[in-house]
């Protein structure tokens, strides 16, 4: 019962656990929660409303969507100096973020709304500049029931690819 959420949650990701028994001082069972709803509370929790938006919303809030003629996902947006690290370029833990978010959209598309990312690698090939037009696509690879393959480019308007992604989540069950 004094187990935190986030470490209860942690604990059946990684151990592949679907229901954890709650046990009381006693070691009485008290009840069970399933990995959905430990990530549920963990989703709530993690989002205070008197707080105001998060770091990651406020800078995806800056990217929209948009589709090929053949219906494939792009999230275009403007790189701007809020953005920028130690380079003055893209740094790399924002544009990691904006390829997380993309695989969150793609991902829910697929009526997958709670995932974990388990594997991210990421080649740059470029610095991305201050000011560019950035476009993130987000390809998927394979969709099973539990797990999803993406690959995630991040290239200029002009098409100049800058980096590259292999990402790998894990799907919640929302049951």
């Amino acid at each position: 019962m004094n187990t935190p959420i986030a470490s209860a949650a942690h604990r059946m990701v990684t151990e592949g656990i679907e229901l954890l028994p709650v046990i009381d001082r006693q070691r009485k069972l008290a009840g069970a929660v399933s990995r959905a709803e430990l990530l549920r509370a963990m989703q709530f929790a993690n989002r205070p409303e008197q707080l105001g938006e998060t770091f990651d919303a406020l800078v995806w809030a800056g990217f929209s969507e948009e589709r090929d003629a053949e219906g494939r996902q792009s999230f275009t947006g403007l790189v701007t100096p809020q953005m920028s690290g130690a380079l003055g370029t893209l740094s790399e833990g924002v544009l990691t973020m904006l390829m997380q978010q993309a695989v969150a959209r793609t991902a829910s598309e697929l009526g997958r709304h709670e995932h974990i990312v388990e594997n991210m690698t990421v080649y740059y090939l470029r610095t991305i500049p201050i000011d560019a037009q950035l476009a993130i696509r987000p390809h998927l690879i394979e969709a099973s029931r539990r797990h999803l393959k993406l690959e995630v480019t991040a290239a200029l308007a002009d098409g100049e690819v800058m980096a590259k992604a292999m990402i790998t989540a894990q799907t919640i069950d929302a049951s």
